[in-house]
């Protein structure tokens, strides 16, 4: 108040502080992949400097640290399991803390037989594999 008067009477006029908010955003909050490796970004809205780490070893951060508004680079390995999984990239600035999940979705993987029956000897079947990530084949014989 007395700045302002000062100001005022000297005919120079007083400029409102500027807009100090703290912010930590992510966006998407939720980033889904298909099955294969690949390398994918998750934006970062932050007021200052912040860092971030992966929740899984399959999910690698090309950059883990940066200051104020940028990209976060990572890198997922190719998932070779039938299910869908999921990571979490957490990002910290101070006190705040942000998170994205990535979901990967599973491998595809599907046999046209699950059980064939053999003549005891020199006997073949023929089974077909459809998939998307590398197998292998047993025989319980």
């Amino acid at each position: 108040m007395l700045c302002s008067a000062f100001l005022m009477l000297a005919g120079w006029g007083c400029t409102p502080p500027e807009n100090t908010q703290t912010v930590l955003e992510l966006s998407p909050e939720v980033v889904q992949v298909d099955h294969k490796a690949q390398t994918e970004v998750v934006g970062v809205d932050a007021s200052g400097p912040w860092t971030a780490t992966s929740s899984v070893e399959w999910l690698t951060l090309l950059n883990a640290e940066g200051n104020g508004d940028d990209i976060i680079e990572f890198e997922v390995e190719a998932n070779p399991e039938v299910e869908l999984r999921v990571a979490e990239i957490t990002v910290t600035m101070g006190n705040l803390v942000a998170s994205a999940l990535v979901e990967q979705s599973a491998a595809s993987f599907r046999v046209s037989e699950t059980t064939v029956a053999l003549a005891p000897e020199n006997a073949t079947a023929e089974v077909k594999v459809y998939s998307t990530s590398p197998w292998t084949a047993n025989s319980s014989a």
